[in-house]
């Protein structure tokens, strides 16, 4: 009895150790197969992130807004010949008319703006195409310059200034006009001076723009201010002195 109880304890500690040897190498080959399982599933999330880069890259690019179409170049000119005198000249440069001022100018035409007094036989104000008149009957040397381009809403700023500033005194001369309108749009700001001497420096010297030539029932001085201003073909008288 004592024989078999020690005989089976023998194949009991045999089994074990079968078993502790054989056994884990077992379970460890039972769990590799969840390995791949798993590696799968990432592999699956894997392409979902993919997906949804796709669909990001497949989105509409957003648009920049675009600047503002120029509609007209504005050039502030001065010229000082005598006494001296300053002005402002705009040239459309769009496929369409353009207000300037109180009047129009056609795709690729320019109209002159100043305002005079004394020199003039209208009285003092706003003038538009003396400058560009008289100086194609004449000589338009020394004429200095600056320039910028106007979008259509600087075009409105501009105009609203020339038509709500028809006159003309010592103070408020054609040097404080031109500078006037100048700088309601421009960030070149211009200092204001009373001569225009003093105002060809401050300007520069860059040459003086290529102004159409307009016919002689285009020059025209202004009447009256704001929305009801209208413009008159100016006197013969008023084109007896020249520009500067």
């Amino acid at each position: 009895m004592k024989g078999k109880w020690k005989k089976s304890l023998v194949c009991l500690l045999c089994l074990l150790f079968v078993f502790g040897v054989c056994g884990l190498p077992a379970l460890a080959s039972a769990e590799d197969p969840s390995q791949p399982a798993v590696e799968e599933q990432d592999e699956g999330v894997d392409v979902q992130g993919e997906g949804v880069e796709e669909q990001d890259e497949g989105a509409e690019p957003q648009v920049q807004p675009s600047e503002p179409a120029v509609v007209a170049r504005m050039y502030l000119c001065c010229r000082v010949i005598f006494f001296g005198h300053t002005w402002i000249y705009i040239e459309n440069l769009s496929a369409q008319p353009i207000s300037v001022g109180v009047i129009e100018a056609a795709p690729g035409e320019g109209v002159s703006v100043g305002t005079h007094k004394y020199r003039r036989a209208d009285g003092g104000g706003v003038y538009y195409n003396v400058e560009a008149y008289m100086l194609h009957q004449r000589s338009s040397s020394g004429v200095v310059s600056r320039s910028m381009d106007l979008t259509s809403d600087q075009l409105r700023q501009v105009n609203e200034t020339i038509v709500n500033n028809n006159d003309w005194t010592l103070s408020d001369n054609c040097n404080r006009f031109a500078t006037r309108v100048w700088n309601s749009v421009s960030p070149d700001h211009v200092d204001y001076k009373f001569l225009p001497l003093s105002e060809k420096s401050e300007i520069g010297s860059g040459g003086g723009p290529r102004m159409t030539d307009p016919p002689r029932d285009r020059v025209l001085r202004q009447r009256g201010n704001g929305a009801g201003a209208s413009v008159d073909r100016v006197k013969d008288a008023s084109l007896l002195l020249g520009i500067g």
